[in-house]
């Protein structure tokens, strides 16, 4: 039997266990031990795989690969290809350095030195130096560029030595490092950039990108982009060889070649409104915490494409590999509403305060399928709490208008942080509120001692246990998990992709070995 009879039986059984959901970690490595199998017999050409020498990625020409301007997510993915950066963002939010030499942090990590490699040469055989990577950082941090949100708190850059500057920031940021992904260009160069090259180079005519090494995939194929809401279909057809999918739920790999999830900084949580008598209570909103069944959701509402919060940090993240995850515990959660005086109940057994029962609405946004199935799933926990509980489902205008003037009991939402991780604009309410710090806290009560414990983390004084330790006395919101992405690719593929969110192709170097 050749390899692709075999693989083709994989596949076929692990669906029929599976049911409705391929586990995909179960597929790929099943493909990859057939492969390696073949290949360990120096079967590969024989049993019909052709080494993967050429990939064709999709390209959005009206939007151009402008290392900070372009905007759409392809030409994104391609912009990494073609351009060095100071380091490289690993799957875990840590960083490896690139093009830099030494980053350094000091100050309560508000002041970094950043020094470059020696060495480094621009298209027109130049050497990049302290002007250039000063130079760099601004135009990154400039209007209209792609990094400005994220290099916002960057208030100074002054050259401290021919290859090394020193960026102060206006607020500490402990993981300052993962947000110099950006690609350095030439000094005076913004409107037509010389970048430092990257894994790949641009062709003349601009149809393809060549291998700067001597990776098995030395070719990679740029295919116009005419409807983005077919790539998932063309990649099906055998157009693309690989695109990206933000939400991979209900995607089937019997369509395409198959899927490799990616971690993400995609937060879903939920909001309590403190002005609120009931949630006004440290205890009140920890009891609601502990109800909510975090593994189940992302298993039967997110499909297996999330991971539960772990504090507030993302699984994933390097800092939070010690940490615990919520743990769902209903009798723990009545305990503790019974301990706050709600042990009353009405006919229909509901809490009681006063003559009243105790009742929850949750906003959701209507325009989201896992959301509105999340918001249903919660009520009834809420109801098996002793709680009356409904949900108020409205247009994204309309939940928009309702969060930010306080027009809720609780409200289900998501926010995309920071590689840097930065959950600034979720806890620093108040007077710390500053830009983005702040900017989410709606409804969410004024702690200074949470204020503290986070400038405490950022500042390098706190862990990110001490600073979990005091984000669950307070409770400011529930965090329920973190959605993952997708890598889709086609059927050429009998590797292992290695993708990141940050670099679709991260892993490209080895794909084929």
């Amino acid at each position: 039997m050749n390899i692709k009879k075999i693989l083709s039986a994989v596949l076929a059984l692990i669906l029929l266990l599976s049911g409705c959901r391929t586990e995909l970690s179960d597929l790929q490595g099943a493909m990859q031990e057939s492969v390696s199998s073949a290949s360990s017999q120096g079967q590969e050409a024989s049993a019909g795989f052709e080494p993967v020498t050429s990939v064709r990625i999709p390209y959005d020409e009206e939007d151009g690969l402008h290392p900070y301007t372009c905007k759409t997510v392809v030409n994104r993915y391609l912009c990494g290809l073609l351009y060095g950066s100071l380091v490289i963002l690993n799957a875990d939010y840590s960083t490896s350095l690139s093009y830099a030499e030494r980053i350094t942090p000091s100050a309560g990590n508000t002041v970094w030195e950043i020094v470059l490699r020696p060495g480094l040469l621009f298209p027109d055989g130049t050497e990049c130096g302290a002007d250039d990577l000063s130079y760099s950082i601004l135009q990154a941090a400039a209007e209209g560029s792609y990094y400005r949100q994220s290099l916002e708190y960057v208030s100074s850059v002054a050259k401290s030595g021919n290859y090394s500057v020193t960026v102060t920031l206006s607020a500490a940021d402990r993981n300052f490092s993962s947000l110099l992904v950006f690609p350095l260009i030439k000094n005076g160069t913004a409107a037509a950039p010389a970048a430092l090259p990257g894994r790949y180079s641009l062709s003349e005519d601009g149809t393809r990108l060549f291998c700067n090494s001597d990776a098995k995939v030395q070719t990679v194929e740029l295919v116009k982009l005419t409807d983005r809401s077919m790539l998932l279909q063309e990649t099906r057809l055998g157009v693309y060889d690989i695109v990206y999918s933000d939400n991979p739920v209900g995607i089937s790999v019997t369509s395409v070649g198959g899927m490799e999830a990616m971690p993400s900084t995609n937060l879903v949580y939920v909001g309590m409104n403190s002005s609120r008598a009931l949630l006004n209570s440290a205890d009140f909103r920890q009891a609601l915490s502990l109800a909510v069944d975090a593994e189940t959701v992302c298993e039967e509402i997110y499909r297996g494409y999330a991971a539960p919060a772990k504090g507030p940090f993302s699984p994933a993240f390097y800092e939070a590999a010690h940490l615990a995850s919520y743990s769902c515990d209903l009798q723990a959660a009545n305990r503790m509403l019974d301990d706050l005086g709600y042990k009353a109940r009405s006919g229909e057994g509901y809490r009681l305060v006063g003559q009243s029962e105790l009742s929850l609405d949750i906003l959701v946004c209507a325009d989201s399928g896992e959301k509105t199935e999340l918001a249903a799933a919660l009520a009834e926990t809420i109801e098996s709490l002793g709680i009356r509980a409904s949900v108020t489902a409205l247009s994204y205008e309309n939940y928009l208008a309702a969060v930010e003037t306080g027009s809720f009991d609780l409200y289900l939402a998501e926010v995309k942080l920071g590689a840097n991780m930065d959950l600034g604009p979720l806890v620093l309410s108040g007077a710390y509120q500053n830009g983005s710090r702040g900017s989410l806290c709606y409804g969410m009560p004024v702690s200074e001692a949470l204020a503290q414990a986070w400038l405490g983390y950022e500042g390098g004084t706190a862990s990110a246990a001490d600073f979990c330790e005091t984000f669950y006395a307070v409770m400011p919101f529930l965090p329920v998990c973190y959605r993952e992405s997708a890598a889709v690719y086609s059927r050429n593929f009998y590797f292992e992709i290695g993708a990141t969110e940050q670099d679709l192709f991260h892993g490209i170097l080895g794909w084929g070995s």
